[in-house]
Protein backbone atom coordinates (compact mmCIF):
# COMPACT_ATOMS: atom_id res chain seq x y z
CA UNK A 1 0.00 0.00 0.00
CA UNK A 2 2.85 2.62 0.78
CA UNK A 3 6.45 2.74 -0.22
CA UNK A 4 9.02 6.03 -0.69
CA UNK A 5 7.13 8.49 -2.12
CA UNK A 6 4.49 6.62 -2.66
CA UNK A 7 0.95 5.67 -1.94
CA UNK A 8 -1.34 2.83 -3.63
CA UNK A 9 -4.69 2.18 -2.32
CA UNK A 10 -6.43 -0.67 -3.74
CA UNK A 11 -9.58 -2.12 -2.77
CA UNK A 12 -9.41 -5.37 -4.39
CA UNK A 13 -6.40 -6.71 -2.21
CA UNK A 14 -8.76 -6.12 0.82
CA UNK A 15 -12.39 -6.82 -0.92
CA UNK A 16 -12.63 -9.70 1.92
CA UNK A 17 -12.91 -6.91 4.58
CA UNK A 18 -16.32 -4.53 4.82
CA UNK A 19 -15.83 -0.87 2.87
CA UNK A 20 -16.33 0.51 6.06
CA UNK A 21 -13.08 -1.00 7.45
CA UNK A 22 -11.61 -0.80 4.55
CA UNK A 23 -12.17 2.76 4.84
CA UNK A 24 -10.87 3.32 8.47
CA UNK A 25 -7.53 1.80 7.53
CA UNK A 26 -6.96 3.78 4.56
CA UNK A 27 -8.00 7.07 6.95
CA UNK A 28 -5.56 6.03 9.63
CA UNK A 29 -2.79 4.89 7.64
CA UNK A 30 -3.19 9.14 5.80
CA UNK A 31 -3.01 10.35 9.46
CA UNK A 32 0.29 8.85 10.44
CA UNK A 33 1.95 9.71 7.24
CA UNK A 34 2.72 13.03 6.60
CA UNK A 35 5.57 13.49 4.28
CA UNK A 36 6.17 14.26 0.28
CA UNK A 37 4.36 12.45 -2.00
CA UNK A 38 5.67 11.88 -5.48
CA UNK A 39 2.69 9.15 -6.43
CA UNK A 40 -1.07 8.64 -5.11
CA UNK A 41 -3.03 5.92 -7.19
CA UNK A 42 -7.17 4.81 -5.76
CA UNK A 43 -8.05 1.69 -7.45
CA UNK A 44 -11.58 0.55 -6.49
CA UNK A 45 -13.18 -1.63 -8.55
CA UNK A 46 -15.34 -3.32 -5.39
CA UNK A 47 -18.91 -4.39 -5.47
CA UNK A 48 -19.45 -1.96 -2.39
CA UNK A 49 -20.51 1.54 -3.07
CA UNK A 50 -17.40 4.32 -2.69
CA UNK A 51 -17.83 7.02 -0.19
CA UNK A 52 -17.58 10.43 -2.42
CA UNK A 53 -16.13 11.71 1.46
CA UNK A 54 -13.73 9.60 1.13
CA UNK A 55 -12.79 9.99 -2.42
CA UNK A 56 -12.73 13.29 -1.41
CA UNK A 57 -10.30 13.46 1.51
CA UNK A 58 -8.18 10.99 0.15
CA UNK A 59 -7.55 12.95 -3.42
CA UNK A 60 -7.75 15.65 -0.64
CA UNK A 61 -4.67 14.42 1.27
CA UNK A 62 -2.69 13.91 -2.32
CA UNK A 63 -3.10 17.74 -3.54
CA UNK A 64 -2.10 18.50 0.33
CA UNK A 65 1.27 16.74 -0.10
CA UNK A 66 1.84 18.04 -3.17
CA UNK A 67 1.69 14.97 -5.77
CA UNK A 68 3.02 14.55 -8.65
CA UNK A 69 1.37 11.73 -10.31
CA UNK A 70 -2.60 11.18 -9.54
CA UNK A 71 -3.82 8.00 -10.83
CA UNK A 72 -7.44 7.28 -9.82
CA UNK A 73 -9.40 4.20 -11.33
CA UNK A 74 -13.11 4.57 -9.55
CA UNK A 75 -14.83 1.56 -11.75
CA UNK A 76 -18.51 1.96 -10.99
CA UNK A 77 -17.88 5.94 -9.06
CA UNK A 78 -21.63 7.01 -9.82
CA UNK A 79 -20.56 10.41 -9.31
CA UNK A 80 -19.83 13.28 -11.87
CA UNK A 81 -17.79 15.10 -9.69
CA UNK A 82 -14.50 14.72 -8.37
CA UNK A 83 -12.94 16.64 -5.73
CA UNK A 84 -12.06 20.32 -7.38
CA UNK A 85 -8.79 20.55 -5.68
CA UNK A 86 -7.39 17.78 -8.44
CA UNK A 87 -8.17 20.93 -11.07
CA UNK A 88 -5.97 23.44 -9.73
CA UNK A 89 -2.93 21.13 -8.48
CA UNK A 90 0.04 23.27 -8.77
CA UNK A 91 2.18 20.17 -8.54
CA UNK A 92 -0.05 17.56 -10.33
CA UNK A 93 2.22 16.67 -13.47
CA UNK A 94 0.31 13.63 -14.76
CA UNK A 95 -3.39 12.54 -14.28
CA UNK A 96 -4.83 9.36 -15.12
CA UNK A 97 -8.22 8.68 -14.48
CA UNK A 98 -10.36 5.87 -15.21
CA UNK A 99 -14.17 6.32 -14.10
CA UNK A 100 -15.01 2.59 -16.12
CA UNK A 101 -17.69 1.53 -18.37
CA UNK A 102 -18.51 5.18 -20.67
CA UNK A 103 -20.82 6.07 -22.51
CA UNK A 104 -23.61 6.14 -19.87
CA UNK A 105 -26.07 7.13 -22.61
CA UNK A 106 -28.41 4.11 -21.04
CA UNK A 107 -27.95 5.81 -17.48
CA UNK A 108 -28.43 9.09 -18.57
CA UNK A 109 -25.70 10.00 -17.03
CA UNK A 110 -24.28 13.42 -17.53
CA UNK A 111 -20.39 12.46 -17.51
CA UNK A 112 -17.86 14.10 -16.01
CA UNK A 113 -18.06 17.62 -14.65
CA UNK A 114 -14.94 19.96 -14.47
CA UNK A 115 -15.01 22.60 -12.16
CA UNK A 116 -15.47 26.48 -13.42
CA UNK A 117 -11.90 27.23 -11.85
CA UNK A 118 -9.09 25.10 -13.69
CA UNK A 119 -5.90 25.42 -13.41
CA UNK A 120 -3.13 22.83 -13.91
CA UNK A 121 0.06 25.20 -14.32
CA UNK A 122 2.40 21.13 -14.35
CA UNK A 123 0.59 18.53 -15.54
CA UNK A 124 2.39 17.03 -18.63
CA UNK A 125 0.32 14.02 -19.44
CA UNK A 126 -3.40 13.59 -19.12
CA UNK A 127 -4.91 10.45 -19.66
CA UNK A 128 -8.74 9.80 -19.84
CA UNK A 129 -9.95 6.39 -20.20
CA UNK A 130 -13.49 5.23 -19.91
CA UNK A 131 -14.77 8.84 -19.16
CA UNK A 132 -17.78 11.02 -20.03
CA UNK A 133 -16.93 14.29 -20.29
CA UNK A 134 -18.53 17.33 -22.53
CA UNK A 135 -16.46 18.91 -25.34
CA UNK A 136 -16.62 22.40 -23.97
CA UNK A 137 -15.19 21.45 -20.48
CA UNK A 138 -11.70 19.95 -22.35
CA UNK A 139 -11.39 22.94 -24.93
CA UNK A 140 -11.06 24.91 -21.33
CA UNK A 141 -9.14 22.29 -19.68
CA UNK A 142 -6.21 22.71 -22.23
CA UNK A 143 -5.23 25.85 -22.36
CA UNK A 144 -5.07 26.09 -18.43
CA UNK A 145 -2.70 23.34 -18.73
CA UNK A 146 0.04 25.02 -20.62
CA UNK A 147 3.01 22.62 -20.55
CA UNK A 148 0.35 19.72 -21.23
CA UNK A 149 2.69 17.37 -24.06
CA UNK A 150 0.29 13.99 -23.90
CA UNK A 151 -3.19 13.36 -23.95
CA UNK A 152 -4.59 10.11 -23.93
CA UNK A 153 -8.26 9.72 -24.41
CA UNK A 154 -9.07 5.96 -24.64
CA UNK A 155 -12.96 4.37 -24.75
CA UNK A 156 -14.27 8.19 -23.64
CA UNK A 157 -17.61 9.86 -24.70
CA UNK A 158 -16.95 13.19 -25.78
CA UNK A 159 -20.44 15.08 -25.27
CA UNK A 160 -21.04 18.72 -27.41
CA UNK A 161 -23.40 20.90 -26.20
CA UNK A 162 -26.79 20.32 -27.77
Amino acid sequence: MESDGSICIDYSEYEHWSYEKFARFVNNMLLRRDTYLHTFKLRFEGHHPINFKDVRTWIGYAVKHNVKVLDVDLYGYDKTILPRCIFTCPSLQELNLSMGEAPYEELEHEGLMLPDIIKLPSLKKLSLCDVEVHSIDLKHMIPQSPVLEDMHLVNCAVRTPS
